[in-house]
């Protein structure tokens, strides 16, 4: 059945946040009166994280969640969440509560007035190390000088689109950080800013790894290679799939 909202959430080892963000989630989606799902990916993790998510699914009739067989990775994560995904918008967003679901009004706003993606901007950063501050500033010139993107955070993972723009792509690993590029030619794009959150536990994914994918990707893309895996089906990355009606 069709939904107005869907919210995907991919999660890697997010045990200690998983519930106190679905309280969050409820606390800002219920009064907003549009039929929604909070649909969260369970990429491989190793910790208790599947867990609570099932305790979640079972007291919130929004909550659904798709579990992959292993670590695949966001953009694994976000491919799944954009297949199943029934809402005429989408909204994407971390699990480590640095997003905060009070923004999630503002993004509606924007798509409603006729935006088809909608970029969030972190102005001011929370606990990213110095490193990863620096690479993101690299990758946002690279960004405006190779694609004429002039986002602050085009790797932002809280974004918002309408889901006949997204519903068909299924990323590269890697490449979910490219996805303005990748829509520019179908899209009207703004970009706003947004809250900065801290997570209750866990630790970041980054890594220096991921910067230097980030540069292979850049090449890549400007070269026009392919950002879609061709003769690939992401359900056969799924394990479980608990969806409510």
């Amino acid at each position: 059945m069709p939904r107005d909202v869907s919210i995907i959430i991919p999660v890697n080892n997010e045990e200690g946040n998983i519930i106190e963000l679905c309280f969050k989630l409820s606390k800002v989606l219920d009064p907003l009166a549009l039929d929604h799902e909070v649909i969260f990916v369970e990429d491989g993790s190793s910790d208790n994280t599947y867990a609570n998510l099932l305790k979640m699914h079972d007291q919130d009739k929004h909550v659904n969640i798709i579990k992959l067989r292993d670590n695949f990775g966001k953009s694994a994560g976000l491919s799944a969440g954009f297949c199943y995904a029934r809402g005429k918008v989408i909204i994407t967003m971390d699990g480590d509560l640095q997003h905060d679901p009070e923004d999630i009004p503002f993004f509606l706003d924007k798509i409603n007035s006729g935006y088809r993606l909608v970029n969030g901007w972190k102005k001011k950063e929370s606990d990213d190390s110095l490193c990863k501050r620096i690479a993101n500033s690299i990758f946002k010139i690279l960004m405006r000088l190779i694609f004429r993107i002039r986002l602050n955070n085009i790797s932002s993972g809280f974004k918002a689109y309408h889901i006949e723009d997204i519903k068909n792509i299924t990323l590269r690993e890697g490449l979910h950080r490219f996805i303005p590029v990748i829509l520019k030619n179908i899209t009207s794009i703004c970009e706003i800013e947004i809250k900065c959150g801290r997570r209750n536990s866990g630790k970041s994914h980054y890594s220096w790894k991921k910067t230097i994918d980030v540069c292979r990707d850049i090449v890549l893309l400007l070269f026009r290679r392919s950002h879609v895996l061709r003769n690939y089906s992401i359900q056969d990355k799924i394990e479980i799939i608990k969806f409510h009606p």
